[in-house]
Order: structure tokens, then sequence, then C-alpha cells
């Protein structure tokens, strides 16, 4: 049997990583009466059982894909494995390079092709299609069409073609602002537009009170005002939660927190993350290297508070800067500050407010030394 041309289904549509709509009843049974008795499928079962007898199809491997992959005649497919089954059956499968490339990239038929070149694929397939210039962005930017684009001309051709992807906007804020239809954008403009589009994202508001802030439908937000508004929609953010605690802290969602809480709300998160990544074995070492000098920034910050109790437990200001120091003992300005508490406990060694201050100074001579 010949193999069929590759579509999406229509309620999937074409984003970086799709997201699945469950309102699937008409879809899955063509909008009939289903007789007593018999089991309604859900559409990941409907694709599956379309490729179980018909494996020549497509458009079903790049939908199960998006399904995130399931059994087909006794075995099982990642969605990456689903995107390369569709493109060995139909090359010109625009959605399954686009969703290939969101994977990371993959072998089709004895060729390797990385992120890039999977974006690349999917717009000589359709040049017009900004959801494919954003992800070209999002991947570093590339060559398309014998032209190289870095990744603020991605996200302004995409931009161009379609001025109302929230996200992109956001992207090129990101990138520095930029020209679109012929208009220059700050990075504040950039965001702002975001934030017209989508009010309720978190990141969008976040982005804008590093920029500084400013008015958004007829109201001024001060940064603080701008984490405010992004803690209401997502509490996870460690870095909204920090900036948040350093401008004083204040009402979210009808409880008040000081800058320690959001101090300690921010240690929550980044322990969290840590036991979240030691499990992971494909962390990148830079990666953890990252959260470990965030978390010490954090308990840097809870000690200039005064301390505070982190998981159930009560840290003191001296506590809060050993704990620092057992992640980065050569910080000479922590070693003082320790000190200037009296100095404390460091990887299971007492140092006195005196070895406090003889160690910041010998890390002082040493910098001094190597410059």
């Amino acid at each position: 049997m010949a193999p069929r041309a590759c579509t999406t289904l229509p309620w999937l549509g074409r984003t970086r990583k799709a997201s699945i709509d469950s309102k699937f009843d008409s879809e899955t049974h063509g909008g009939s009466r289903v007789p007593s008795g018999t089991k309604r499928l859900n559409p990941k079962e409907t694709v599956i059982k379309a490729l179980e007898l018909d494996p020549n199809h497509s458009s079903s491997w790049n939908n199960l894909g998006l399904y995130g992959g399931g059994q087909v005649r006794g075995r099982h497919y990642s969605s990456k494995e689903c995107y390369i089954e569709a493109l060995k059956l139909d090359p010109n499968c625009v959605d399954a390079w686009n969703h290939l490339g969101a994977e990371g990239g993959g072998m089709v038929n004895q060729t390797h092709y990385s992120t890039t070149d999977c974006y690349n694929k999917a717009l000589k397939l359709d040049g017009k299609s900004a959801f494919f210039w954003n992800n070209l962005g999002l991947s570093g930017g590339g060559n398309a069409f014998g032209t190289y684009y870095s990744q603020k001309k991605c996200y302004e051709k995409a931009l161009n073609l379609n001025s109302k992807f929230a996200d992109t906007w956001n992207h090129l804020g990101s990138a520095g602002g930029g020209t679109v239809n012929g208009k220059q954008y700050a990075r504040k403009e950039c965001y702002r537009n975001a934030l017209n589009l989508d009010s309720k994202n978190a990141l969008f508001w976040h982005n804008f009170g590093v920029a500084g802030g400013g008015e958004v439908d007829g109201r001024h937000y001060s940064p603080k005002e701008c984490y405010m508004e992004a803690l209401k929609y997502s509490s996870k953010s460690v870095d909204t939660w920090t900036r948040f605690g350093a401008a004083g802290g204040g009402l979210i969602n009808g409880t008040w927190y000081s800058q320690k809480d959001c101090y300690n709300k921010a240690l929550e998160l980044v322990e969290v993350d840590e036991v979240d990544s030691e499990s992971d074995t494909s962390t990148k070492g830079s990666s953890k290297m990252s959260k470990k000098k965030s978390n010490r920034n954090f308990w840097i910050h809870l000690g200039q508070s005064g301390g505070g109790t982190v998981q159930g437990h009560h840290y003191s200001a001296a506590e809060c800067y050993s704990q620092a120091l057992e992640l980065n003992g050569n910080d000479a300005g922590i070693w003082i500050a320790l000190g200037n508490h009296g100095g404390g406990v460091v990887n299971g060694i007492r140092f006195s407010k005196a070895e406090c201050y003889k160690k910041s100074e010998e890390l002082r001579n040493l910098k001094g030394a190597s410059t």
C-alpha cells in the first residue's frame, strides 16, 4: 500500500511542542451514536488502531507523536520515533519536520538532521509559517533559503508574518528588541506587546519587570508590581521570588510575604530543582553548577535579611552564611559576613570570628597575587 499524505489533526495545530485538546468525541466516532456496550476510544487509541490496520499512514505517525508516542504492533515508539516514521513515509510532512526539530532532531532515512536542519526543512516546505520561523529562532537561528538568519531576524520574520504571537514578542524582547513591519520596538515594548496579547503570562510579567516596568492597558506597573503580577499566575519562579524579595515583598493572592518569606520560597524552589536534577542523568555539569551558584546567592540574601526558616528548619544569619560558604568557600566577602556574626561551622569545621577574618584576608591576598 502506498504511503498516504501527511496532515495534522485539526485540533493539534503547529506549535513547537504541540499540546492536545481532549475534546474528541465527534472526531473519534464521526459524531455518531456509539452502540451500547461499545468501548469509546480516545484520540490516541484511535490513532494507534489506525496504525495497527495501516502502518503506512504518515499523518497517523505524526499525530501519535503529538500524543506522546505509544505501542504499535508490539513495539513502543517514542514521540521522536513517531515523527521519524512519518518522515520515512512522507519526506514532505512539514509538521513532522517541525516536531522532530522540537525533539532535538534525529536520523531520517540514514541522514542525521539537527534541530536547525529540521526547522530548515520545514521552512523550505512552508516559508510563510510564523511558527517555523519562531522555532528556528528558538534553536539559535540558522540558514534558510541560502541566507543566514540570526535568532533576532527569525523572530522578526515570524512577527512580520503574524504579529499576534505573544511568545514571539517575548522572544524578540529577550533578544533585545527589533524591527517588525518597518517599526522599531525596544526590548520593553516587545514585552508590553506580549502582555497586550496575553496578560496572564507570568514570564511576560517577569520580563517586563526586569526591563523596568511601565504601562500596560492604561495602567502603570512598577517592577515590583510586575513581579507581583507574575507570581499571581505562577509561584514556581526562583528568580521572580528573589527579585520580589529584594523589592521588599508584598501581597500575593491574599497572602503577605515578607522579604524573608520571599527568599525562603526561592530557596525551597532551588532545593527541589536540585533534587530533581540529581535524579536526571542527562543533566549537564554546567547546569548543576549554575543551580549551586543560584542556591548560594539565596543563602546570602537570607543571611542579609537576618536568617529564616527553610523547610521547617530555622537558620540564623551565621548559619545562612555557613551554607553559602559550603557551596563556595572562596568568597572573601562571605567569610567577613560570617566573622561579623561571630563565626560558624563550614563543612564540619568551626571557624572563630578571627579565623573567618583570616580566611577572608588569605583569599584577598591570593586574588591579588593572581592578578
